[in-house]
Formats: structure tokens, C-alpha cells, sequence
């Protein structure tokens, strides 16, 4: 155990948060790769990959919003009940999405598959994946001093690599296996147990504001306006979503072909 700590930089007090941290971090990787497979897969088959490109705007629109909204919500709301808040409505959405494609995949009436769940399933999950990835780390800032940060953080990010191998193995072998919806159903099973294993490690180890250090949306704008470091990363984001964006239709088209 102690070699094992050496190698990793750890101390002895972080194993146990370490251990629920990438836990965590593990099944949401694993989560997302199981999301997006069956999401993107029934939607090039049932939709179209003609509709990808209508689908990455309504993407985009709504995942603008949402981070509007949460940084509209995040000095007004505790943020642990918040970041519950979030995974509850996330877990929701999964559950909700298993139930239809259930539905539609045993033969429910045809309005369900025309009235526009195949865009809906593919906008929610792309949703979901960005929204949970995005809340973790905003936990893995929460229980991870600064001076520590430079070791954590790399050993989380291995984590979340090791999730996305394991998650593109299992979909691999249990999709011969399972229906789509049953697939879809383990990623709302994932969820749930990520919302389990988030509370002993929010409740014991994350470290929030004070009340009178909380800053406004209307500061945090501001702060944005002057920030040059921020708007340079503002823009690298949107070409590195571009570039993703371009790489993920390219390569749908050429599988569906």
C-alpha cells in the first residue's frame, strides 16, 4: 500500500476520497459511453445522419441556456443542493428516454417515432453527457485543495480514460446482448449509483464558499469582460467544439454509409 501511494503522490488522509472520486468519475465516463452509442446509433438508423447537423444547433442553443441558467442558479442556490438538483433532473431524463424507447422499440403507435423523440432522445443525451462531465469536475474542484490539484486531478482525468475504454468495451459486448433500451436503462442504473457514491463524498469532503464570498452573475460577466486569459479560452472552446463537431458528423456519415 505505502509503494502504492509513492507511485501515485498520494497521501494516506486523501485514499478514501480519491477512492470515491474516481469511483465516480469512472462510472460517468462508462455512463457516457453507453449513452452515446445508443443514442447516436438509433438516431443515424431511425433519423437520419441527413439530421445531424440540425441536431448540433439545437445542441448548442440549449446547452448556452442551461449554462446561463446555472450561473444564474449558482450564487442563489446551495451548492450541494444544486449539484443534486442537476443529477436528479439528468437521472430523470434517462429514465424517461429508457421508458419511450421501450416503447417505440415493442411496437407502441407510430406517433411516438414521428412526433420527434428520435431528435429529442439524441439533443437529451448529448445534454445529459455534457452537463454530468461538466458537474464532477466542478466537484473534483470542491474536495481538491490547490496545492494538491496538480496530483489529483491527472489521476482523475486516468479515470475518466480507464471509464471510456471500459464503457466502449461493455457496449461492445453486452450489444449483441441487450436491446437498446435495456442498454440505455444500465446508463440510468449508472447514474443512480453515481448520485449514491456523490453523497458521502460531497457530504464529507466538499468545501463551499462562504455566503459573503458568493459572487453575482452580473460580477461574474464583468470579471469576463476584462479578462483577456478568459476570452482567449471562451474562443478556443467554441473551435474546439466546432473541430468535434465536424470530426462527429464526418465520421457518422462514413459508418452509416
Amino acid at each position: 500500500m505505502n509503494h502504492l501511494l509513492r507511485l501515485l503522490n498520494l497521501r494516506r488522509n486523501e485514499l478514501y476520497r480519491m477512492a470515491l472520486a474516481a469511483s465516480v468519475f469512472f462510472l460517468v465516463a462508462v455512463d457516457d459511453s453507453i449513452v452515446k452509442s445508443v443514442s447516436a446509433g438509433v438516431f443515424n438508423i431511425r433519423a437520419g445522419v441527413e439530421r445531424l447537423p440540425e441536431m448540433y444547433t439545437w445542441i448548442a442553443c440549449i446547452f448556452a441556456l442551461s449554462m446561463a441558467l446555472l450561473a444564474y442558479l449558482t450564487p442563489k442556490v446551495a451548492r450541494q443542493r444544486l449539484l443534486f438538483a442537476i443529477l436528479a433532473v439528468l437521472t430523470a431524463v434517462l429514465l424517461v428516454n429508457t421508458v419511450v424507447l421501450a416503447m417505440v422499440e415493442r411496437g407502441a403507435p407510430g406517433y411516438l417515432s414521428d412526433s420527434g423523440f428520435y431528435p429529442f432522445l439524441f439533443v437529451s443525451s448529448e445534454l445529459v453527457r455534457s452537463m454530468a462531465n461538466f458537474q464532477i469536475w466542478i466537484v473534483a474542484g470542491g474536495i481538491c485543495y490547490t496545492s494538491r490539484a496538480k496530483v489529483l486531478f491527472p489521476l482523475l482525468a486516468a479515470t475518466t480514460t480507464l471509464g471510456d475504454i471500459a464503457g466502449g468495451f461493455l457496449v461492445r459486448v453486452l450489444g449483441g446482448l441487450l436491446l437498446s433500451f435495456q442498454l440505455y436503462a444500465l446508463a440510468a442504473l449508472i447514474m443512480i449509483a453515481v448520485m449514491l457514491l456523490m453523497r458521502p463524498l460531497v457530504r464529507r469532503y466538499f468545501v463551499t464558499a462562504r455566503e459573503e464570498d458568493a459572487v453575482s452573475l452580473a460580477e461574474n460577466i464583468r470579471y469576463f469582460a476584462r479578462s483577456k486569459y478568459l476570452k482567449l479560452l471562451f474562443l478556443l472552446s467554441i473551435t474546439l467544439f466546432a473541430l468535434y463537431t465536424a470530426i462527429h458528423y464526418g465520421f457518422n456519415v462514413v459508418a452509416r454509409q
